[in-house]
């Protein structure tokens, strides 16, 4: 039922209009009954499923993928190249497999080219078996069958790296990116992934290769804090895609990004920023990866403290139809971003639409009600919109969720998160003055200054604005309104 799902939706976002109303004449009454409920996304139940409509409805939709026209198609060069490439060696094996070995030996040959120009490794490998083993017996020399015996062995042997190196960044990629302190032994075992592939970089004909190993020389070095070297694999890696002789933007893309987060992590803001748009340059509005450039874009201004152009980058992009349409992941982060500008704006007294905070606060569809499933972002989003409103209960009520979070999961292998939190615990003794509570929070602030903010993949567990701004405005917000609290609520200080 997956497959017929994935073909049906291939289809529709490759065929243009004419081919695909062609291709629904075709279909029988059952077979049209069957594929509107699948494009409905209402498959039918087990009991109801009708396999042998199944089968032929499979069978027509797989024809119809290989008829397709590949230059009225969707696909980018590169994408095209290789679809070709395969309906190509399916069609040497049909041919040599019918004995007409001219016309098999000459697509394989042409085949062939193109795979090694786009080093499409398995497909070289797949070609020049096909043409060694035709030399060797019908060609009168035998230079030109041990030249492609060569070329044969050394894509398998290109293939196994490849193969190794896929499954290196498979056992790294998943903790990294969901892990916000990486543990010394995953730190140990990247290094030593990296260091055996490494050495067989720009030696091996593959940009699968040199995709997976620079990713896994990445990983180790941002999961180790050491961004520069971070930034030298990035430019390394980018100079290598640039080097091809075909565009391989997606790979160039991949790596600008892990460029502009290293040098975000570095306080690079203006390279950071300068590299983002060099991504929207490539890639197309309001699609995911201009979202992804653009979200990263908004946290520079963030660290910057330009507010005015973090937050129109903000407002274009959320209110395009396309946002609509991302996944939900993406949509929160830029929610979660929206939301911190309002608190800021909030706490310096120059409210806006402070309800999109409560808004977001409340939905569901974001964040759960459950509170061991909420991370330190939205508790002190929370905490602090309270705060800003100057609504004590309700602070005093929150301080107790944070405090709780602060000793069940914050440890001292996040110095930033754990002194911030106990800093806004300090906010419920309001008989304090903002002199008082300033050297109250000395330790604290000192733990933040000796520990440079670091912004995580995962952007949801990273700061979205620096603990110290937030400090300073909400300093400044406690100063205007102190009084007012203290007369009111001296009782509940703690």
């Amino acid at each position: 039922m997956e497959l017929l799902l994935d073909l049906i939706t291939f289809s529709q976002s490759q065929l243009n209009n004419k081919s695909y109303q062609t291709f629904l004449k075709n279909l029988s009454p059952a077979e049209t009954s069957l594929y509107k409920s699948l494009e409905s996304k209402n498959p039918r139940s087990h009991s109801d499923r009708n396999y042998s409509v199944e089968a032929s409805l499979l069978q027509k939709l797989k024809q119809h993928a290989f008829q397709l026209e590949i230059s009225n198609t969707k696909l980018n060069v590169f994408q095209r190249a290789y679809y070709n490439s395969y309906i190509n060696v399916a069609l040497v094996k049909i041919l040599l497999g019918l004995q007409y070995r001219k016309g098999g030996i000459e697509l394989a040959k042409r085949t062939y080219s193109v795979a090694n120009k786009y080093h499409f490794t398995d497909i070289v490998a797949i070609t020049s078996r096909h043409i060694f083993s035709h030399l060797q017996i019908y060609s009168a020399s035998k230079k030109d069958a041990q030249r492609f015996k060569d070329i044969h062995d050394e894509a398998l042997l290109t293939l196994s790296k490849e193969s190794t190196a896929l499954y290196y960044h498979g056992q790294l990629s998943q903790t990294f990116h969901k892990s916000k302190i990486p543990t010394r032994e995953y730190i140990e075992h990247s290094k030593r992934l990296f260091e055996e592939l490494k050495p067989s970089l720009h030696h091996l004909k593959s940009w699968s290769f040199h995709l997976y190993t620079f990713l896994v020389g990445i990983f180790h070095y941002l999961s180790d804090n050491n961004y520069q070297k971070a930034i030298e694999t990035c430019q390394e890696a980018i100079g290598y895609f640039e080097g091809l002789p075909f565009r391989h933007i997606f790979s160039i893309n991949l790596f600008q990004n892990y460029l502009a987060y290293s040098y975000l992590n570095e306080e690079k803001f203006d390279q950071s920023i300068e590299v983002l748009y060099n991504v929207l340059n490539t890639t197309k509005p309001y699609k995911a990866q201009w979202y992804n450039a653009s979200h990263y874009i908004v946290l520079n201004y963030l660290r910057l403290e330009n507010y005015d152009k973090a937050n129109a980058i903000l407002n274009d992009a959320i209110k395009h139809k396309n946002f609509k349409r991302l996944m939900s992941q993406i949509k929160k982060r830029w929610y979660l971003a929206e939301a911190y500008i309002e608190l800021h704006l909030l706490l310096q007294g120059k409210p806006r639409l402070p309800n999109k905070i409560f808004k977001f606060l409340n939905d569901d569809n974001y964040y759960s009600k459950d509170k061991k499933s909420k991370n330190l972002n939205l508790l002190i989003l929370e905490f602090l919109f309270y705060f800003s409103r100057n609504l004590v209960d309700e602070i005093v009520d929150k301080l107790d969720s944070i405090s709780r979070y602060r000793r069940r999961y914050l440890a001292k292998s996040q110095p930033r998160d754990y002194a911030f939190v106990k800093m806004l615990e300090l906010l419920t003794k309001f008989h304090l003055s903002n002199s008082q509570l300033t050297k109250a929070a000395k330790n604290n602030l000192t733990i933040l200054k000796a520990n440079p903010r670091k912004t995580s993949l995962n952007v949801e567990e990273s700061e979205i604005i620096p603990y110290e701004i937030l400090w300073n405005a909400i300093i400044q917000h406690r100063g205007t309104r102190l009084q007012e609290i203290d007369n009111k609520y001296r009782h509940k200080s703690r």
